[in-house]
């Protein structure tokens, strides 16, 4: 018999993954599709019920010439219903490959960003179980790890966001009969048609399967199953970084190369991860082919110099360091006074001055300024490749007017606050 979603579980289970009774504000991630607008019908129940301010966030990624017209009528339905919402667009070049991952990506950062914002505590999307099942069984097919295997986690965070699915634990046919049964109006994204994509076509091997129930349902267990193992295998990756990396204050990371060495192989793989999704802010950045092969030459070489997901892996001597890439370092970004910002995911800057100036990788050039500043306060300075690397902050005709990690400023420039992000506790 067909069943829809219990509201009172939906309510409990989303209570359940707040951290706190005193949500105020929350978006809701809104495509128009019967997903989505399945949420929005259930979250306005369960919003009335706290007295919680709702906003319909509604991305017109602009990748389809109707796709502007799209998203206002999918406002226009959410407004019928009681519901505010707001159009965020997209101002992209449309990527060449990736498209989904691209798009979704673009998607998240200005749905976070957004909410960050504006005030909005978390934001709610409308995963549920049979995507947890396609999503897992996509990844398995590309040979995906432990990390892989966890499928679409209940929760996570993204620009300061915590981001919720209250939606996972139910079937699709179970959120098809309930926004049937509510009378709410949905809108059919053309995409789920389109057999180009990997989604579409494990959906439509789903759909040909006798037992598809019983398949989704194992599959989303598989990936519970798994999520205890990776939290497991975290917890020993977090053990050992704080145990055997040390951070410097210029922004690289080194370990002892027989303690890396004498790590399981899946540790040390995730700790690789780890690492180099620091300089990224987090992102997993690295496919588990990659991190394979690197982890192999670096147990096999005597002197090594690779390069990863923006960062140089260099061994030398007993000591395995890693520092940014400089071509990826973070482009050059303005500096507004008494305003702190972060640069590159790494260092945290704040500086009084009445000047027009940016900070950017100090590069080679700027390094070369710098020997005698070095020599007089008797610091014996970085690898050359590693100080080209770290901020230099330059006025308009591109004059270093500060090195915050000597403390050297030049008239007009006072240092506030300066450190790396990072740290050891």
């Amino acid at each position: 018999m067909v069943s829809g979603v219990d509201i009172e579980q939906f309510c409990l289970n989303l209570d359940l993954l707040l951290d706190s009774q005193n949500v105020k504000r929350v978006g809701l991630s809104v495509s128009g599709g019967i997903d989505s607008m399945c949420l929005c019908h259930l979250s306005q129940f369960w919003s009335a019920r706290k007295g919680i301010d709702l906003t319909c966030l509604v991305v017109d990624h602009k990748l389809r010439q109707e796709s502007s017209v799209e998203a206002e009528y999918v406002v226009s339905i959410l407004e019928s219903y009681g519901l505010r919402a707001k159009i965020l667009p997209i101002f992209w070049n449309k990527p060449l490959s990736n498209i989904q991952k691209a798009a979704r990506e673009a998607r998240y950062d200005l749905l976070t960003k957004y909410c960050q914002e504006n005030g909005l505590e978390y934001l709610f999307t409308g995963h549920n179980k049979d995507d947890q099942a396609e999503t897992v069984l996509m990844r398995i097919s590309r040979g995906s790890g432990v990390n892989g295997a966890i499928g679409i986690p209940t929760q996570t965070i993204l620009n300061g966001i915590k981001i919720i699915r209250p939606l996972l634990p139910f079937h699709r046919h179970q959120i098809c009969y309930t926004i049937s049964k509510a009378g709410w109006s949905w809108v059919e994204d053309k995409s789920n048609q389109n057999q180009l994509f990997e989604r579409v076509k494990i959906r439509t091997l789903f759909s040909q399967l006798s037992n598809k129930e019983l398949w989704i349902n194992r599959l989303a267990l598989f990936a519970d199953n798994m999520n205890r193992v990776r939290t497991f295998i975290d917890q020993e990756v977090d053990s050992c970084f704080y145990r055997m990396c040390n951070i410097n204050i210029y922004g690289f990371i080194f370990c002892e190369h027989l303690d890396f060495c004498a790590l399981h192989e899946e540790i040390a793989l995730k700790l690789l991860s780890k690492i180099i999704n620091k300089f990224n802010g987090g992102k997993e950045v690295c496919r588990l082919a990659s991190l394979l092969h690197l982890y192999k030459n670096i147990k096999a070489q005597q002197i090594l110099h690779k390069t990863l997901g923006g960062v140089e892996i260099v061994k030398k001597k007993d000591k395995i360091l890693f520092y940014r890439e400089l071509r990826s370092v973070e482009s050059s970004k303005h500096i507004l006074p008494n305003a702190e910002i972060t640069w590159d995911n790494r260092f945290v800057i704040e500086l009084e001055t009445p000047l027009t100036l940016k900070v950017t990788a100090l590069g080679k050039n700027g390094q070369n300024l710098l020997r005698t500043d070095f020599d007089h306060q008797g610091v014996e300075p970085p690898n050359s490749l590693v100080l080209s690397t770290t901020p230099g902050i330059f006025d308009t005709n591109g004059n270093l007017v500060c090195y915050p990690h000597l403390g050297i400023t030049k008239a007009d420039v006072k240092i506030k606050s300066f450190r790396c992000l990072w740290t050891n506790e």
